[in-house]
């Protein structure tokens, strides 16, 4: 288990980045959150170059540690560092920008677990988290437009995931796993 731990730091760092950024929000101090995201992202950002030459997966093959992951996280890092800096620009001084800059980084987490998923679950899991913090940034301005727009995308996303799940009882059905390559085996089966 310590030798999977070891392949995820990059993510585990984010995660434990995003429960600060949510503590110094709710100790009302913002400019403590942006610190902490920033700081979080730029220490997974280096926790992930050694990994860069890694083609593994942990925990059963549902999470892959390859060069596709580890460039998505080079990627999605240091642009989530940038998105932090830009909008605090944009909502420096109002009430609930330490929400943002916490949103902003749960949701690169989400993205980190689309980009290295091997198993449908955790592709689930990651779209959840990605359209969870979604969700509450665009009703973020707190008008009206913002809010309709925020319920439409909610109901929007409930609806496709349920779909999305639904489909994957079939998969689960056929290839009795919802692993990437059981889906491989059940096509050369038929």
């Amino acid at each position: 288990m310590a030798r999977d731990l070891s392949f995820l730091f990059p993510e585990l760092m984010l995660a434990s980045t995003v429960v600060l950024m949510l503590v110094a929000e709710m100790l009302r101090a913002p400019r403590l959150a942006l610190t902490f995201g920033l700081i979080g992202l730029g220490l997974s950002t280096a926790l992930t170059l050694p990994l860069l030459e890694a083609d593994t997966s942990v925990f059963g093959g549902t999470y892959r540690v390859d060069l596709l992951s580890g460039w998505a996280k080079l990627i999605l890092l240091p642009g989530t560092a940038l998105a932090l800096l830009m909008t605090r620009a944009e909502i420096a001084g109002k009430d609930r920008e330490g929400s943002v800059y916490t949103l902003l980084c749960l949701v690169t987490l989400g993205a980190l677990m689309l980009a290295g998923g091997g198993d449908m679950m955790l592709l689930v899991l990651g779209v959840v988290l990605t359209g969870l913090g979604s969700f509450a940034m665009v009703a973020w301005p707190r008008d009206d437009a913002a809010t309709e727009a925020a319920m439409k995308y909610l109901v929007f996303g409930a609806v496709t995931g349920s779909v999305m799940i639904y489909g994957l009882t079939f998969w689960f059905g056929g290839a009795g796993s919802t692993l990437f390559p059981s889906l491989v085996r059940f096509k050369a089966s038929r």
